[in-house]
């Protein structure tokens, strides 16, 4: 065994021995001027974008970076990092939480890999910025914003929208009843992948550099293909597609604006019907969540037309009754209802590092973030719910307060995924 395995080894019983006598690791609070100490999970595009915003404080440095891939690692260290030979590497994000000196880890890893580096994370005594969404699986999710409490963490999901001024300016002006009742919530993302789809390659040897077995994780063991791991989001095993990715922004500023933290009711149909590569995830989806109050939220998505809808690509139409309020990251606007014309118009930008700057700030004062992982959780959760009507064929009722499905008890086997030993949650 190596020194390393033995050091982590060691570190893992200690910290299991204390967490068992109900001993917490210390918060080391942060001073103002004090220099915050960062490590990065996860090296690629979103990671290192990441990365780079955080590295925009003079007061932040990276003392380590953790990819299984080692060219997103030499990648890493030479974009974004500068050369800088300092900061340490690891394939295995278990090395990165030993080093003591580190304060926040962000963690930019395919969904599948959010989960146990967060609980580990804080098990660890670091604080959290995670991508979103949330979690694989509502199970997981749970169990995460347990562990942040349980460690008095302070945590960040990548949902900057809810730090973005005008999106709390609009939401401000739907709870005033500027349009009026609100009853409705539509949002949608069109787009056309099929020119440009990924293709169906062939599986093949995972590439030198790769350490494809860590890179699977809990996932089920699988041939290597390219597309299975470049881009992931379109397949089960490791994430829940569009409706978790795009959906998981959309329902974080929806429910927010509803005033409501869960569905009561969720249903979803689609399929993956046009785009001619080895995807699994749909390339077409509806879905409908209804809450208490009389609302309800409906999310669509086509890969395979960009022909917009309302004159949008994307963003998120709010009916009320005496007005509607559209938005998206470029801004919104108001239009009584009979009129053609907005009467108000705000714009807007698609600022995450103002995001990132709340967290920081947070890790000072210790307070809760916009996004904290609570509100991360809730607004992944009618992602994943709505999956899981999509699967099932059938219109879900869903209780907020033990986060299971009431109707047809059978659905939730899938609130939870089995992992591939080792790893354990």
């Amino acid at each position: 065994m190596s020194n390393q395995q033995h050091t982590r080894r060691d570190f893992h019983k200690t910290l299991g021995a204390s967490l068992a006598l109900g001993v917490a690791p210390a918060i080391n609070v942060i001073g103002a001027n004090e220099r915050i100490n960062i490590g990065v999970i996860g090296c690629g595009g979103r990671g290192q974008y990441d990365l780079s915003l955080f590295l925009r404080d003079e007061n932040v440095r990276a003392l380590a970076i953790c990819d299984v891939d080692q060219e997103r690692i030499d990648q890493t260290r030479k974009d974004k990092l500068k050369g800088d030979s300092s900061v340490k590497a690891f394939k295995d994000f278990r090395d990165l939480l030993e080093i003591n000196e580190i304060d926040a880890v962000i963690i930019g890893t395919p969904d599948h890999w959010h989960a146990i580096p967060f609980v580990r994370a804080c098990e660890a005594g670091k604080d959290v910025y995670c991508e979103k969404p949330l979690a694989l699986t509502i199970g997981e999710g749970r169990k995460m914003v347990t562990a942040a409490r349980k460690h008095k963490r302070v945590t960040q999901i990548g949902t900057q929208q809810r730090t973005i001024p005008h999106f709390k300016q609009a939401v401000e002006l739907l709870h005033s009843g500027k349009i009026g009742k609100m009853t409705h919530v539509e949002c949608w993302n069109v787009d056309n992948r099929i020119e440009r789809n990924m293709g169906a390659p062939p599986d093949s040897d995972p590439p030198a550099g790769l350490d494809y077995d860590m890179w699977l994780g809990q996932a089920p063991m699988r041939p290597y293909n390219r597309n299975r791991c470049r881009q992931w989001r379109w397949f089960w095993d490791y994430s829940g597609g569009q409706m978790t990715d795009w959906g998981t922004h959309h329902m974080d500023i929806a429910r927010w604006a509803v005033g409501a933290e869960y569905p009561i009711s969720a249903s979803a149909t689609g399929g993956k019907f046009a785009l001619p590569d080895n995807s699994e995830t749909p390339d077409t989806m509806n879905a409908v969540w209804e809450y208490d109050g009389g609302v309800t939220v409906s999310y669509m998505f086509r890969m395979c037309s960009e022909i917009k809808h309302l004159g949008q690509g994307y963003g998120m139409m709010c009916y009320g009754t005496d007005a509607t309020l559209f938005m998206n990251r470029s801004g919104f606007e108001i239009t009584p209802i009979g009129e053609s014309e907005p009467v108000m118009k705000e714009s807007g930008s698609d600022d995450t590092y103002i995001h990132v700057r709340n967290f920081l700030d947070c890790l000072r004062s210790r307070k809760l973030c916009n996004a904290d992982v609570e509100i991360g959780h809730r607004s992944t959760l009618g992602p994943h719910l709505a999956n899981i009507a999509q699967w099932s064929n059938e219109k879900l009722t869903f209780d907020g307060e033990t986060e299971t499905i009431i109707n047809h008890p059978e659905c939730n086997r899938f609130l939870d995924r089995e992992k591939r030993p080792p790893w354990t949650l």
